[in-house]
């Protein structure tokens, strides 16, 4: 059996989150159970959000609103929350995210709870996504892309 030789850090498993030019933290990748909690918890919670965009769009007299979501579905988020990983429930979620070193650091740092919250955020979206979606929320500041137009069509029309 051969061994690789190389790091691991060549394949991704920190995410690098710059505040400002004094402030860049290489955030780890979180364990295996706290990565699988996310991924398992994010689709979930994905599916009650397309039922609830669903609802949303029917006329208002026939919105369901929490009714629309099946018993089934909320059932399963209730599942999925209760088996949380020990280090979420021990250490919270902030540790559990961004490791006890980033955490601690960004807290001595006098980093604002909003920029922490955002790191455990864009640590998600890349657990959940990928480190380019990451990337792309972190550097808009966690709030969606505007959807992007379609071009339009310079040429003039001639009758």
């Amino acid at each position: 059996m051969t061994t690789s030789t190389k790091p691991a850090a060549r394949f991704g498993f920190t995410l690098s989150l710059r505040v400002d030019d004094d402030h860049v933290y290489e955030v780890p990748s979180p364990s295996v159970e706290v990565g699988a909690y996310a991924v398992e918890m994010g689709e979930a919670l994905e599916t009650v959000t397309r039922i609830l965009a669903a609802d949303a769009e029917r006329p208002e007299e026939e919105r369901l609103g929490d009714a629309a979501v099946p018993e089934k579905v909320t059932e399963r988020v209730k599942q999925i929350a209760e088996r949380a990983p020990e280090v979420l429930t021990s250490k919270g979620q902030f540790r559990a995210y961004l490791g006890d070193e980033v955490y601690e650091q960004m807290v001595a740092d006098g980093m604002p709870f909003e920029v922490v919250k955002l790191a455990v955020a864009t640590v998600s979206v890349w657990v959940q996504s990928s480190r380019e979606a990451a990337i792309a929320y972190w550097d808009n500041g966690g709030r969606p892309r505007p959807p992007r137009k379609a071009p339009t069509d310079r040429r003039t029309k001639r009758s």
